[in-house]
């Protein structure tokens, strides 16, 4: 995954990654792993969506997941990092 990839709610992670001294590739990797990897359980509850509400449904829970684990990732990170 490229920085070119990267959404705009991941540079408040990726600033956060660069002051604890990360490199760019780094940061970018670490983003991918813990974000943008989905999961059996992530992969289920997409499945579980669609087969409910329709395929078309499938990029808004997404999208979803990856706002959650951003959202969880960040709050980790500024956790630790304070």
């Amino acid at each position: 995954m490229n920085s070119s990839k990267l959404h705009i709610n991941d540079l408040p992670i990726l600033e956060k990654l660069y002051l604890i001294g990360m490199t760019k590739l780094e940061a970018i990797s670490i983003i991918h792993a813990e974000i943008y990897f989905l999961s059996y359980k992530d992969r289920k509850a997409i499945r579980d969506y669609v087969e409910y509400f329709g395929e078309s449904y499938r990029d808004r829970k997404t999208n979803l997941i990856y706002q959650t684990k951003r959202l969880t990732y960040f709050q980790a990170l500024s956790k630790n990092c304070t």
